[in-house]
């Protein structure tokens, strides 16, 4: 298998990656990696098993000071001056812009974080110059003055520990890493960094107080993650952790979707409307690792009670295919169910969160649920939309099939994550304030792959293994092989009732196609060509052949309309056809 892969001409593991890139196993020179574009955030599921931001790093242009997301006061931020820890000449020197008697001059970044009150923590690497000491600062009057010179806690800012937990780190060259944390922000929180003499920001400076700056991070949580560098922080690709995988990371690759509803995480919000429930805000610790996922409970028994709902006002046209899910846990109440309303109430699926079941599933609706870690399931319906107004219904109840709630005291189940999407299936979550919020489609090209760099002269190979990205219904792959820009001469991957199907056309129009057996987790397929005739190998075995005339086959790309929604754990690329048992081989699980 090794000696097949060393004949490859493009390989990528999707395991090395940087904002805007997915780097390539084969070639290692730069020509294969895979330049990656979404222009917005995503959440990913990582190797924790928990929802993340991606990137985790909400601090933008981590390393450029002098860019205008970062408010200078007083400040000359001279760029790219010395040597950074990380050996590469990007850190900054910060200074005051001239003599400042009874001033300050400072850095700061203004930070949008969620409406739910969560813990953050700050990180910023630091080295003395004609300066010697800072006042790092986080939120609200919350801030630490550090020695520059060795690292060492001077005093809190105003005398007051404000500050849940604090470190300094030694990294070599008279660089330290500084790092503060605060138990609960919402709202804005500011990353700021003060020049500081005698413990006090305010002071006489000169041109000559200087220090070095370099590698600000901010990211959800009570502990610093790695740092991770910015830009403008949109084009970062999802490695994620979910469905399995093996222990190893796949990429994931989404079409542009839209979450319906606000307050996605405060279901304590007067938006949510309540049926006999009474909501507990941030009682549990949610997906994302935090504290901030909500009891609901019935506050009287009854038929619906403890239910959640919510009129969607816009977004939604009968005839739309429209998914409803939620981060959903057992809290005294063991089962849960989705509805969607439009002229009579029946919950449209019951969820078994000890057992994994789903039962009850209404007519024209289909339902899937996924385990997370901490006893977490993600829960989803998808039907379709008919006349009249449309209604997002989460509740608990006593048993499956039944709509009757006994009240006992706060037993419910625990919700974080409402989704209202147009889509046929689940995407990766979309989080939401006061307002709805749309996720681009995530995208990936390579220059040399599109002018056919890697593959031959009417002939070649694609080998893909991944996760489809839904076993329920219909699952969706996401490549397109093109002649000529996928007009007419060209083959995809689609899915029917859950088995691949390679599909092809000529000029002329002349669809075919070849459909696998029924797929049920991790696939592994390959298509081989040459100018007369393609095969498709799907886990071990020839679906089968389609003859064709010469097509010289030259781009690859995510279609952006329809078919493009997949999670890659890799995707190989050969110059020349592959023989029958190589590529038999190649796609064995």
């Amino acid at each position: 298998m090794s000696d097949l892969l060393n004949q490859a001409s493009l390989v990528m593991v999707p395991s090395g990656y940087k904002e805007d890139t997915v780097y390539s196993v084969v070639p290692s020179d730069g020509s294969g990696d895979l330049s990656f574009t979404r222009a917005s955030n995503g959440t990913r599921i990582n190797s924790a098993g928990l929802v993340e931001v991606c990137p985790w790093n909400l601090a933008s242009y981590s390393e450029a000071f002098d860019n205008a997301a970062w408010t200078k006061a007083n400040t000359t931020i001279t760029a790219n001056n010395t040597t950074a820890p990380n050996g590469t000449t990007t850190a900054d020197k910060f200074a005051p812009n001239g003599t400042l008697t009874a001033s300050y001059f400072s850095i700061s970044q203004a930070i949008t974080l969620g409406a739910t009150s969560q813990a953050h923590t700050a990180i910023v690497y630091a080295k003395a110059g004609g300066l010697g000491q800072m006042l790092f600062y986080l939120g609200s009057q919350i801030g630490i003055y550090f020695n520059l010179t060795n690292g060492q806690f001077i005093s809190y800012y105003n005398g007051v520990q404000t500050i849940t937990n604090y470190s300094s780190e030694a990294v070599g060259d008279g660089w330290y890493k500084y790092t503060i944390s605060v138990s609960g922000s919402s709202g804005i929180i500011y990353h700021e960094v003060y020049g500081a003499k005698s413990g006090a920001f305010i002071g006489n400076y000169t041109t000559a107080d200087d220090c070095f700056v370099w590698g600000a991070q901010l990211n959800i949580g009570s502990t610093a993650k790695p740092y991770f560098p910015t830009t403008d922080r949109l084009n970062v690709p999802r490695l994620t952790y979910q469905n399995g995988g093996g222990g190893c990371p796949s990429l994931l690759l989404e079409p542009q979707r839209t979450n319906l509803v606000s307050y996605s995480e405060q279901f304590d919000n007067a938006y949510w409307s309540k049926y006999l429930a009474t909501v507990t805000a941030d009682t549990a610790i949610s997906p994302d690792g935090t504290q901030n996922a909500d009891l609901v409970y019935p506050s009287s028994t009854g038929s619906l009670a403890g239910q959640l709902f919510r009129q969607i006002s816009s977004g939604i046209s009968s005839g739309n295919v429209v998914t409803i899910s939620a981060f959903v846990k057992a809290s005294g109440k063991n089962f849960a169910y989705l509805s969607q309303i439009q002229n009579s109430f029946s919950p449209d699926a019951y969820f078994n969160l000890t057992t994994g079941a789903i039962t009850n599933i209404s007519s024209g609706v289909t339902a899937s649920m996924t385990q997370l870690t901490n006893s977490w399931w993600r829960i989803s319906i998808t039907s379709t939309a008919g006349a009249g107004s449309y209604y997002a219904v989460v509740g608990s109840t006593d048993s499956a099939g039944s709509i009757t709630n006994t009240a006992s005291g706060t037993n419910g189940i625990l919700v974080y994550g409402y989704q209202v999407e147009v889509g046929a299936y689940p995407t990766s979550y979309i989080p939401t304030t006061s307002s709805s919020a749309t996720r681009v489609a995530d995208d990936i090209t390579n220059t040399f792959l599109q002018s056919g760099g890697f593959l031959g002269s009417n002939k070649g190979a694609m080998f893909v293994s991944g996760i489809p990205y839904s076993l329920g219904g219909n699952v969706v792959l996401n490549f397109v092989l093109t002649a000529d820009n996928n007009t007419t001469k060209a083959f995809l991957f689609d899915t029917s009732s859950n088995q691949i199907r390679l599909r092809t056309w000529d000029a002329s129009s002349n669809l075919q196609s070849l459909t696998s057996g029924t797929i049920t987790g991790n696939y592994k397929l390959c298509v081989s060509w040459t100018s007369s005739s393609i095969k498709f190998f799907v886990n071990g075995s020839l679906i089968g052949t389609i003859s064709q005339t010469t097509y010289p086959y030259t781009t690859i790309k995510p279609e952006s309309t329809s078919y493009s929604n997949n999670i890659w754990s890799q995707l190989t690329f050969f110059a020349d056809n592959l023989a029958d048992a190589d590529a038999i081989a190649l796609t064995t699980l």
